[in-house]
């Protein structure tokens, strides 16, 4: 990991830090190895939003988002699915202009929440696609695991 001293490694996570330990750890392993590091976060905690210093040696920018769905009064429905969409619309466009001012040499999507946003982006730069505990069928996924395994093979 010699080579990456100066490169700019930007990483999307759709999620919080506080609750994702692999991407605290990949980011300051990179971070370790002399890569400048900034995790862009999309976050309802009110205390991890704005500009930030990890204390292991990366930097963070969080955009608020509105809570996950598992979290509200759900309504089943077609307009309820369309209204909690629609509110994700501010949120998206907030994280997506995080992502792509940034300016990193490579990019990095840690979910597949994030992965058409940073692609966005990345601006033809190299992207690197990591969602370990991704599976499409028997999760919450299952009704859209068609569009994810086609998502993930064309990004």
């Amino acid at each position: 990991m010699s080579g990456l001293a100066g490169h700019h490694v930007v990483m999307g996570l759709w999620g919080s830090l506080r609750h994702d330990a692999r991407v605290v750890r990949a980011a300051a392993t990179l971070a370790g190895a002399g890569a400048r590091v900034t995790v862009v976060g999309a976050s309802w905690h009110e205390d991890e939003r704005g500009r930030w210093r990890h204390p292991a040696g990366f930097d963070c920018v969080t955009v608020p988002r509105p809570k996950p769905w598992s979290l509200m009064n759900a309504r089943p429905g077609y307009w309820a699915v369309a209204l909690r969409v629609l509110r994700l619309l501010p949120a998206i466009g907030r994280f997506w202009w995080a992502l792509r001012r940034l300016r990193g040499d490579v990019y990095h999507a840690h979910d597949i929440q994030a992965l058409p946003w940073t692609w966005l982006a990345c601006r033809r730069r190299p992207l690197i696609y990591d969602a370990h505990e991704i599976a499409t069928d028997g999760t919450a996924f299952t009704r859209v695991g068609r569009f994810v395994a086609w998502l993930e093979k064309r990004l």
